[in-house]
């Protein structure tokens, strides 16, 4: 079984503009062996990704508990459309906590965005 099957958290590693990697913990799918996590539209990660679509990712967890070595990838920052089906996924796999944070985000009218991961080798490599 996949280590990132195991995961509930996914260690996100974005670069700045200086090289320097900052790690995030969130939240994510598997999807036709690729990953996908959703954050906000304005936060630094989607910033980031824009200057520099590398990423790499290693499945906790939780936070600071990893399962595995890290890995590279590239991610892509999606269509609102292709939103819908991520934020669909990830209420079926986190449920009520999920739900939760929804209605935080709509509170604080937080507009959000998703990734598409593709690792390097492929999902299983």
């Amino acid at each position: 079984m996949s280590a990132f099957r195991q995961a509930r958290f996914l260690a996100l590693t974005t670069f700045r503009k200086n090289g320097q990697p900052v790690t995030t913990p969130v939240w994510f799918v598997e999807r036709g062996g690729k990953l996908y996590v959703r954050t906000g539209a304005r936060s630094g990660k989607v910033k980031r990704v824009r200057n520099e679509p590398r990423v790499q990712v290693a499945p906790a967890l939780r936070p600071g508990h990893l399962l595995a070595e890290a890995r590279s990838g590239l991610a892509r920052i999606l269509s609102p459309e292709e939103l819908v089906e991520v934020n669909r996924e990830l209420s079926r796999r986190y449920g009520l906590q999920k739900k939760l944070v929804d209605f935080a985000l709509r509170l604080g009218r937080v507009e959000s965005c998703a990734f598409e991961i593709e690792l390097d080798g492929g999902l299983g490599a």
